[in-house]
């Protein structure tokens, strides 16, 4: 009879592996590994086992090797959030704006859809281009999360929660990231960075902090989303006894995180001639010999320099302003930049017929801005002044039918912006991500402009679809104001609001998508209105009362014109009056 060979229990080979900490020396060994990526690996961990055995295996930690290249340097010098995940101190031995790569190393940036392959196309390059090193933004904010929470006090502790959830990471966390990992390569002749930027503030820094002359170029392998869900979802099926599949919502959210934010980011790249599309439809040794042949050009131009162009005034240095710029509804001023445009279906024809012929005032701003305070504080100065306050009515509507469990009428309201697909829970606290049915917008206002010397309406028109929906429904938006705020102080304001009230839609995590979603949604209506002439902006980062006083002066000025308009029998007042406001003066 053949004889058997023993079997170790489970328990035992568990007890065995804790009690020597032998998880702890393989990570500490391959931290290292891939942190010095020795030319004789073999001869690298002998010498590592043989200074373990000196100082003793109690003082083995994931980064006994790599600690002798780091050392505390100053804090970051960019201004920090103020929302909770983003009061942190830098990693350890990061110096975190100070690059020291080569001025004429060449940074290419290679972006995809969820689902597609991204890093295994840049490592495909890789092949090509031996002396590139290729970056993985996505694995690298995970793993060093991953390391980090595990740390007292950790600055990644709550990062980890957006990450696994489908949220982008914070902007200024990957940022150190980015810059720390391209300073362990000074001399390299060039980068190859996947999953970086994808957003509009990720774009700016990289052109601030890092420099638009080093990017190449940035290549975005496109496919349609079905070819993306079906690649997902066969990778769940590889994963899914693991635990480490994605949740429909986390998928869904990846998704509409990519097509509302990324694509137009890629937008504003193209503009500026940087944008490289690559076909993700076909086969794989297609789409890597198309890349080869986009990564061939982006790299001849850079050697051989762009084309002679004249020499622009605007010094190429200074930092992209990062607040909205102060265009006003008049010419002459200029407009914002890395603001996508809109060109919404139903233009503005006038007030719908049967409906008050009362003007309209649309108050547009951020979250914390402050434009429910200041609607109420007009309706009070200004006789004759009602508020139609469109997000209160939506937020009792829409909470009380999710307290209820209700899943129709007005669950149908909290529907995700620029998506067919169904609402998740999270979308649903989001007041920006509200919709309303045209009877309710159209009986609301009625309400509203009754005997009304002028309408202010709050909480609608944040996005295209938006504006085509009440100009089929009401029309005749006779201006539209702006409460321009900075972001730090509307967060703050928002934060004392949640310790006030308690409202979900004001806690932190809530805030960062709805400033988020303002910034990339709400600003291109603004621009639209202001290519119309009909945008005034109003600084609203200022005491309360003196908001008011310029808001009361803007709109006695607008009564008053308009007034004097109808005596020409004309009841909407003339985009044009506006250009005479030039001389009004926000103190």
């Amino acid at each position: 009879m053949a004889s058997r060979k023993p079997v170790i229990p489970p328990k035992e080979t568990n007890e065995y592996l804790a009690s020597h900490e032998i998880p702890q020396l393989f990570e500490c060994l391959i931290t290292g590994l891939m942190f010095h990526r020795p030319a004789d690996p073999v001869q690298y961990i002998q010498e590592c086992l043989e200074q373990i055995k000196r100082i003793g295996f109690r003082s083995v930690r994931w980064d006994l090797f790599v600690e002798d290249k780091r050392c505390v340097l100053p804090p970051l010098g960019l201004k920090r959030n103020t929302e909770p995940f983003s009061k942190y101190q830098p990693l350890v031995g990061t110096d975190c704006l100070r690059l020291r790569i080569r001025p004429q190393t060449s940074i290419i940036c290679v972006l995809s859809p969820p689902g597609i392959d991204g890093f295994g196309f840049s490592e495909r390059m890789m092949r090509r281009y031996p002396n590139f090193v290729h970056i993985c933004m996505g694995d690298l904010a995970k793993n060093c999360a991953k390391i980090e929470e595990r740390k007292p006090n950790s600055r990644w502790k709550d990062a980890i929660e957006y990450i696994n959830s489908g949220d982008f990471a914070p902007e200024d966390m990957v940022l150190e990231l980015l810059i720390w990992n391209l300073n362990q390569y000074p001399t390299s002749t060039g980068f190859i960075i996947d999953g970086y930027p994808r957003t509009f503030k990720q774009y700016d820094d990289l052109k601030i902090h890092i420099g638009g002359d080093r990017l190449s170029g940035v290549v975005l392998i496109d496919a349609p989303e079905e070819k993306c869900l079906r690649r997902i979802h066969i990778a769940n099926q590889r994963k899914r006894q693991c635990d480490e599949h994605l949740s429909f919502d986390v998928v869904q959210r990846k998704m509409c995180m990519y097509k509302k934010v990324t694509l137009a980011m890629c937008k504003v790249i193209d503009d500026e001639k940087k944008l490289y599309i690559v076909d993700g439809e076909p086969k794989c040794d297609l789409i890597e010999r198309e890349m080869l042949s986009v990564f061939e050009i982006i790299l001849s131009k850079k050697e051989t320099g762009p084309p002679v162009q004249a020499e622009s005034t605007c010094d190429a240095d200074v930092p992209t302003q990062k607040s909205v710029p102060r265009f006003v509804g008049c010419p002459g001023n200029s407009l914002a930049l890395h603001i996508p445009t809109i060109q919404p279906d139903y233009k503005d024809t006038g007030r719908r017929p049967g409906l008050p012929t009362c003007p309209v005032l649309v108050l547009l701003g951020g979250p914390g801005s402050g434009r429910t305070k200041q609607s109420l504080a007009l309706c009070k100065s200004v006789k004759g002044a009602k508020h139609y306050n469109l997000t209160d009515l939506l937020r009792t509507k829409v909470l009380s039918s999710l307290a209820n469990g209700g899943e129709k009428d007005w669950d149908v309201v909290a529907k995700r912006v620029h998506s067919s697909q169904p609402p998740l829970y999270y979308d649903r606290l989001i007041p920006e991500y509200w919709d309303v049915q045209l009877d309710i917008l159209r009986e609301e206002f009625v309400k509203s402009a009754k005997c009304a010397t002028i309408v202010i309406i709050e909480g609608y028109m944040n996005d295209e679809k938006q504006i085509s929906t009440f100009n089929q429904t009401i029309g005749g938006a006779d201006m539209i104001v702006l409460l321009d705020c900075k972001e730090e102080i509307m967060k703050s304001r928002l934060s004392r609001r949640c310790t006030r009230l308690k409202r979900i839609e004001d806690e932190a995590h809530i805030v960062y998508q709805r400033i988020n979603f303002f910034k990339q949604v709400t600003l291109s209506v603004a621009r639209y209105f202001d290519e119309l002439g009909k945008l005034v902006i109003v600084p609203a980062d200022r005491e309360a009362d003196l908001i008011s006083k310029d808001l009361k002066a803007l709109i006695e000025y607008f009564l008053a014109k308009r007034k004097s308009s109808s005596k020409n029998n004309c009841n909407r007042i003339d985009v044009r009056i506006l250009q005479s406001f030039n001389d009004f003066v926000f103190i």
